[in-house]
């Protein structure tokens, strides 16, 4: 298998059509990069699925078989699986201080897809612009804060050095899945043994991606609390009523767009259904 860098053949945005075409083989990326809006729920939600929650729906609940029929769906020339799932975000750098949801009302925040509509509705000024471009927005005041990636990526982007202010948790994107995507002929092609090989692969890098993923954030926030210990970041941790408030507002969106939208409301029923079915056990296995 020839490796090729993101961006090298098509955009990332393309890369569900260039496998259905022939033009890649076969390609990994995030179902937030495909141009149905529906179909993100099936690599992050906002207040959605978490890690553990969304390798159980896939491994040993309905989440392959939904992948299946989606896939079949919208593109029957795609085999596609689940193959990674890296952590948790940060929910803000900000060059002002965000300790709690009356503080986001009116100031003008990076958001995209299901978060933008969100925050929205919790009195955001929501602007829509590509990660790549948050830092200068930062810095030349186009924006006041702006949600991005995971701690180890934006200590690498340098947040810390145009934002002063940083707020947890990242409930806007607790993780996100990695789908593998292959052509089917070529999946067809393939004897049943490479088959095998490819979904057990895909499978055990949903494991080995969060592991290596969360080991990095750890580094990478230690040196986010140095910063604080030295007085040059000031970190919040969004309150509790807040994050529930959070979470109300986003149910009555997602109810809407369950009105409005089969394909999602399919998986976003069915992610609902695998929650519900361990969310007993899992509180009464979890230590206060």
């Amino acid at each position: 298998m020839e490796c090729l860098a993101t961006n090298s053949i098509v955009p990332t945005t393309e890369m569900l059509q260039a496998v259905s075409n022939g033009t890649l083989d076969c390609a990994q990326t995030a179902a937030t990069n495909f141009s149905d809006d529906s179909l993100g729920i099936l690599s992050t939600l906002p207040v959605g699925m978490t890690f553990d929650e969304y390798m159980g729906w896939y491994i040993a609940g309905e989440g392959q078989q939904v992948l299946d029929e989606v896939m079949a769906q919208i593109d029957s020339n795609i085999v596609a699986f689940p193959c990674g799932v890296v952590d948790s975000e940060i929910l803000y750098h900000s060059t002002k201080p965000i300790k709690c949801l009356d503080d986001i009302k009116g100031l003008k925040i990076r958001g995209v897809s299901d978060w933008a509509n969100i925050e929205t509705r919790l009195g955001a000024s929501v602007v829509t612009m590509d990660g790549g471009d948050c830092y200068e927005a930062l810095s030349h005041g186009t924006i006041d804060a702006a949600e991005y990636s995971s701690p180890s990526a934006n200590w690498a982007a340098g947040f810390q050095e145009v934002a002063p202010y940083l707020t947890v948790p990242g409930v806007h994107q607790s993780c996100s899945v990695y789908l593998f995507l292959i052509n089917r002929s070529i999946w067809d092609g393939l004897d049943a043994q490479t088959q095998n090989i490819i979904k057990l692969a895909c499978t055990s890098m949903m494991a080995q991606n969060w592991a290596e993923d969360r080991a990095a954030n750890g580094k990478a926030w230690e040196q986010f609390r140095e910063l604080e210990a030295q007085g040059k970041l000031t970190i919040y941790r969004m309150p509790d009523e807040d994050l529930d408030k959070i979470q109300e507002v986003a149910q009555e969106y997602y109810e809407e767009k369950c009105a409005a939208n089969p394909l999602f409301e399919k998986i976003y029923r069915s992610q609902q259904a695998y929650i519900a079915s361990v969310s007993d056990w899992s509180e009464a296995a979890t230590a206060k």
